[in-house]
């Protein structure tokens, strides 16, 4: 019998107890054991995660590989999942059962592509009756609404995968995957339940970053940027060959060409350009104040503007003149602003 949901989680170096409490919060939920697939790639860990769950080991199928990173850790999992839905689960978090069953009971009854859900930095929220938006694709989703874009805060249909898999080797995988990955979905349905126990390690804390990590980690954002303008730069070419009856149902790799597509792409790319611009401005404050390693002269100001100056010969700046959001149309403003561009500097994002 197919399980209903299979739960990726990609383990590396996490802390026993953590690992451990990632699988006791999905064994607890509403599903029989036939109905959950537990797939665990361990991903060269020092402690191999068999050693570390001899008492699990009847409950999930634990693989092992070379050290290749987050992204080809859940391509991995995916590789070997047979679950209806999927579901991505870091070692170090865990699903908040009395909530998430009510997500599971939405996607019985709605059987959408996508059941979409928020994080909790609270082990504990507030138990509230489940409010349910439905759109008739992720598309117009995406075309209406700003898409957060970390790749464990939804429940999708495997089978709407195609090829579509995570960049290897990049930070910053999940704002290309999950981007392309509502563009290729039907029947979405976006929940405001917080199931998923984001845990906030003392490890991951940006100030530890050196000039070579957040140099990385803007250009492998950026690229991704690039790589979504492409293919709405596609997509746009092709938009006049829906035309005639037969061309109606046209795909580029793997998604429609329609106005919807078009219109849910420029808004991805303007969020995630705002969101680059911010990047921008907040990594290199951390370096500018507490990293040894960063001996560069040029001030905040001169580091934004050359990136800013890259952006506008991408075509990716000034910022499109929408009003997606308040924050967004604030934010617009002032960096397109080159005299109140300054008042982004001295924010702290």
């Amino acid at each position: 019998m197919q399980p209903l949901i299979s739960f990726i989680i990609p383990y590396y170096n996490i802390q026993e107890t953590l690992l451990k409490g990632c699988l006791d919060s999905i064994m607890a939920l509403n599903l029989q054991s036939h109905e959950r697939e537990i797939v665990i790639i361990d991903d060269g860990s020092e402690l191999p995660a068999k050693e570390l769950l001899k008492d699990y080991i009847n409950s999930c199928h634990i693989f092992r590989q070379e050290n290749k990173g987050l992204s080809e850790a859940r391509n991995s999992g995916l590789k070997l999942a047979i679950g209806e839905y999927v579901q991505f689960v870091d070692a170090d978090d865990r699903l908040i059962d009395y909530i998430y069953n009510k997500c599971i009971d939405s996607l019985i009854h709605n059987k959408p592509d996508i059941l979409k859900f928020h994080y909790s930095h609270n082990p504990e929220p507030d138990d509230k009756p489940l409010t349910e938006t439905i759109y008739e694709s992720g598309a117009q989703f995406v075309s209406q609404n700003n898409l957060e874009a970390g790749a464990c805060a939804y429940i999708f249909k495997r089978n709407i995968l195609k090829s579509l898999r995570f960049s290897p080797g990049i930070f910053h995988e999940d704002e290309e995957f999950t981007p392309l990955l509502f563009l290729r979905a039907g029947k979405t349905v976006i929940t405001d339940a917080q199931p998923y126990f984001y845990y906030q390690r003392e490890d991951s804390i940006v100030s530890s970053y050196s000039e070579s990590i957040v140099k990385k980690r803007l250009d492998d954002f950026y690229n991704v940027i690039l790589r979504l303008k492409d293919l709405k730069q596609t997509i746009n070419e092709n938009l006049h060959l829906i035309d005639s009856e037969n061309d109606r149902n046209l795909f580029i790799d793997d998604i429609k060409v329609d106005e919807t597509s078009l219109k849910a792409l420029t808004r991805k790319i303007d969020q995630a350009s705002m969101d680059y611009i911010i990047n921008v401005i907040r990594l290199n404050k951390i370096l500018q104040k507490s990293n040894k390693e960063n001996k560069t002269n040029k001030s905040l100001s001169q580091t934004l503007d050359k990136h800013l100056a890259k952006m506008k010969a991408d075509g990716l700046f000034p910022l499109n003149k929408a009003n997606y959001t308040r924050n967004y149309s604030i934010f617009r403003s002032l960096v397109n602003n080159s005299l109140l561009r300054k008042f982004l500097l001295i924010k702290d994002f």
